[in-house]
């Protein structure tokens, strides 16, 4: 919670930038060519096509209930994520807005108390596919926006790696305190491709975006950004394949940069 938190007041903050410097354009001596200025550029942007390439970090949680498990917690884990964004200009302020991405997803279940120690991370690789309307304003060059929409993904696959105690390696020399699941047994580490149980996972997922962000307009080509963004899966992680089943859904957070290219100002 304290890093979405964060990144509202991020956005916040951006948004706030893009606004002052569009009320100080429009307050300069040249209003009048500044705004037949907006109305050409608005007319030049209709139609027009853009590709690009981001990458930026996202931080993944884990959203479930562990009211029943006795000294565990689950953690976010840092990542990555790739895209490919793609927009169409409806008008110079609505546009449509796509990024087919791969995004690191990750977690870690780690024990406390007497089982201190103990612990499991998970990576995981999810394709997907955004659909959004992206809503901007601003100035000239520099623009606020915000990107609302939804998405499907596919779990493509998945490492875990941790340690755990070993029941058919008990500790057999020295005097043990009592206070540690290792005091009676040794450990054992593990680093492997996880193992996708078809009656178990559920590959597909579902959610929505909200994206907000800022951008800035080198000259007709090329367009700087960065943004930050939330994605909430509505689907289980897992399939319902028993009773009183345990939901789990990602939630994943994300800061990223990229660049988009006009294609028809670089085909000129």
């Amino acid at each position: 919670m304290k890093y979405s938190i964060g990144l509202v007041a991020i956005l916040v903050a951006l948004w706030g930038v893009v606004n002052a410097q569009n009320d100080s354009l429009k307050a300069s001596p040249g209003n009048q060519e500044f705004g037949n200025s907006q109305t050409n550029a608005a007319n030049r942007i209709r139609g027009m096509f853009s590709l690009g390439l981001e990458t930026g970090y996202t931080l993944n949680y884990l959203i479930t209930n562990i009211s029943s498990l006795t000294d565990t917690e689950y953690q976010p884990i840092g990542g990555f994520s790739v895209a490919i964004p793609v927009a169409y200009a409806l008008t110079d302020w609505c546009s449509l807005y796509s990024d087919p991405n791969l995004t690191k997803k990750n977690y870690e279940y780690e024990r406390t108390g007497s089982f201190q120690g103990v612990n499991e991370t998970y990576t995981n690789t999810y394709l997907q596919l955004p659909f959004m309307a992206r809503f901007q304003y601003g100035g000239k060059k520099l623009k606020g926006f915000v990107n609302p929409g939804f998405y499907g993904g596919y779990w493509l696959s998945g490492r875990v790696k941790g340690t755990m105690p070993n029941p058919l390696n008990p500790v057999t020399t020295g005097s043990t305190s009592g206070t540690s699941i290792f005091d009676g047994l040794n450990p054992y580490s593990f680093n492997e491709k996880y193992a996708f149980n078809s009656t178990k996972d559920n590959r597909w997922e579902f959610g929505w975006i909200l994206g907000a962000g800022a951008s800035y307009q080198l000259n007709s080509t090329f367009q700087l950004f960065v943004e930050g963004r939330i994605t909430q899966s509505l689907t289980d992680q897992q399939k319902q394949y028993m009773t009183n089943q345990v939901q789990r859904y990602n939630q994943t957070i994300g800061i990223s940069a990229g660049c988009l290219v006009n294609l028809k100002a670089l085909s000129k």
